[in-house]
């Protein structure tokens, strides 16, 4: 018996965090190949040099995959750059440099990841100029909804707004001080942020956030010493469902549970 396209479609659908699976799948006969791959490339993940999984590309491997079979643009959602320094931040910058060529392929994106993993990083010194205006042009997509950064000791908050389609962010590190103008502020569904041991961080952070939460429905936050929460809870109180709150000091030996509140 045939198993109908839509139902096969349906199964390679769950098959998204397995790209070994869709590999295999694609392989095994000449009719999967071309139904599994907009799966396959669904999230992709590149890398600037060092990667701790094979199925993970270097941007030229990445380029040379967009050249050979442009319709694979189309199929990207979630786009993911490893942002790891190998022994020098002037050994990345040649990565992220293809990298900023290769990020206004993608017409349908909806979700931009950027973990910096082996410490932190600055993002205006070490991250090269058209890495940072390439991201600028997707932040401007409208499909575009989420935006998750971490590692980085001076991330501008500023990047987000006039870009009123997202309205998921995460943060992890200390931010930079955005400066206040007339501007559209996105208004955020989901927001989460750890990482910020300095009250300074929290203070401008909350006066960022202050513009942004609204309509919040989801909130955790790290707010360790931090006297900005109650301000921002009464902000987004009738709109807010679920709230995580770490009362721990996350800079000790020891973190206390996060207090998890659903409404």
């Amino acid at each position: 018996m045939e198993i109908p396209f839509d139902i096969l479609d349906h199964i390679f659908s769950f098959l998204i965090s397995h790209p070994a699976s869709l590999v295999a799948c694609s392989e095994a006969h000449h009719v999967f190949s071309r139904m599994a791959e907009k799966y396959r490339y669904y999230h992709i993940i590149t890398h600037t040099g060092r990667t701790y999984f094979k199925y993970n590309l270097e941007p030229s491997h990445l380029t040379k995959l967009l050249s050979d079979k442009p319709r694979i643009a189309n199929y990207v959602r979630v786009l993911q750059v490893e942002l790891e320094f190998p022994f020098r931040a002037s050994q990345m910058a040649p990565y992220l440099e293809q990298i900023a060529t290769i990020l206004p392929m993608f017409p349908v994106l909806e979700c931009i990841v950027l973990p910096y993993r082996g410490g932190t990083v600055s993002w205006k010194k070490d991250l090269p100029q058209s890495f940072r205006k390439a991201l600028e042009v997707c932040l401007h997509l409208l499909t575009l909804r989420e935006v998750h950064v971490s590692g980085f000791l001076d991330f501008p908050l500023s990047t987000l707004d006039n870009h009123a389609n997202i309205d998921c962010f995460s943060l992890r590190g200390p931010p930079q001080k955005s400066e206040f103008a007339d501007t559209t502020y996105p208004q955020l569904k989901s927001l989460s942020v750890k990482g910020f041991h300095d009250q300074h961080h929290h203070a401008y952070f909350g006066d960022w956030a202050i513009q942004h939460i609204a309509k919040l429905q989801s909130l955790k936050y790290d707010y360790s010493s931090d006297v900005t929460i109650p301000e921002l809870l009464e902000i987004c109180s009738d709109t807010l469902n679920n709230l995580d709150l770490n009362l721990g000091d996350s800079m000790g030996d020891k973190c206390e549970p996060s207090v998890v509140i659903s409404f």
